[in-house]
């Protein structure tokens, strides 16, 4: 339960900008369930790759 709604609370986290505490908390659920193939850890890494890849994006801009 706790990583799910870890899981909920970052995403809203992201879609509203809050992008530090998104990507602590799904950071978080990826060290919980580390060396796991969990619905929520492979959540957690798509979420966090697109993050990533929408930061790199957005300094490429510049």
């Amino acid at each position: 339960m706790t990583s799910a709604c870890a899981l909920h609370t970052g995403e809203l986290a992201f879609t509203q900008g809050y992008l530090d505490v998104a990507r602590d908390l799904f950071v978080s659920i990826i060290r919980l369930h580390e060396g796991q193939h969990s619905y929520y850890a492979v959540r957690a890494k798509t979420l966090l790759a697109k993050l990533e890849r929408g930061l790199a994006i957005s300094f490429n801009v510049r």
